[in-house]
């Protein structure tokens, strides 16, 4: 959305921009930007952010929805599945700037609520430090209402790459156990959830099973420490299965005394 937003303000400083010799690189960028095409791009994508990522992100992640599980995913991945349909039909749904693919969950679930009028209330302070400005609001208001002579003429190409954006997005979601296990009469789906599934699912691990989980984990450590196989694989283990907390304490040395220069090698 920064970069949507910040387009006009990019181009216009790229014409004044005086360089001594040929700049290729700001040719190339004040083209760049003011390609419909690119335009169009950046516009569909920060509706998409604006409209399922920053949602779906705190619906699945957030620690302050305690008690929540993977099948109150399901709720959330069908009101997915029925907002990109209506997107593939009529794209302009999604340029509607009171749309939200989640709304029923406003009523039902306070932290939700909560978390979109926080974020709406978003502010940041004025170049010059003047005044304090409402962020969200500036950058929604371009993008569903926009006044920039780019970003207008960007509105029918834009209903088209959301089209395709949205198609992959069903593609995905349609081809994953999210959609054959959570939506419709998956195994966890609504229709099929009763009380002591509820009771029991309570607090599970909301949009991975313990495999994805495990396979994510020891890519992170084996792109931070780049250390061999078997080593990642303790660690992600460890972490994973709660060893950490448990026996990390027995291999903790302490020392009362504080140590002077002369401790200190190199």
């Amino acid at each position: 959305m920064a970069t949507y937003n910040d387009r006009p303000m990019l181009v216009e400083f790229l014409k004044i921009a005086y360089f001594s010799d040929a700049m290729k690189l700001r040719d190339y960028l004040l083209v760049m930007l003011g390609s419909n095409e690119i335009v169009a791009t950046t516009r569909g994508r920060a509706i998409i952010h604006d409209k399922y990522s920053d949602s779906y992100q705190f619906l699945s992640a957030s620690k302050k929805l305690e008690g929540w599980s993977c099948l109150d995913m399901a709720q959330v991945a069908g009101m997915l599945r029925v907002a990109l349909l209506a997107g593939i039909a009529n794209p302009a749904t999604w340029l509607d700037e009171a749309y939200d693919p989640f709304t029923a969950l406003l009523t039902t679930v306070p932290e939700y609520a909560k978390h979109k009028a926080d974020h709406l209330k978003i502010e940041a302070r004025s170049v010059d430090n003047q005044e304090s400005l409402n962020v969200t609001e500036i950058i929604r208001a371009e993008l569903y209402r926009p006044t920039d002579p780019s970003n207008v003429r960007s509105t029918a190409r834009t209903l088209e790459h959301l089209k395709a954006f949205m198609t992959g997005m069903l593609r995905t979601l349609t081809n994953s156990t999210v959609a054959t296990r959570h939506i419709d009469n998956g195994d966890i789906g609504v229709r099929m959830q009763t009380a002591e599934m509820v009771r029991l699912f309570k607090g599970t691990w909301r949009n991975a099973n313990h495999i994805e989980g495990f396979f994510g984990t020891l890519k992170y450590f084996g792109g931070i420490f780049r250390a061999s196989s078997h080593h990642t694989n303790a660690v992600a283990s460890a972490l994973l299965d709660h060893i950490f907390p448990t026996l990390a304490h027995q291999f903790i040395v302490e020392s009362s005394k504080r140590k002077g220069i002369d401790d200190v090698s190199g």
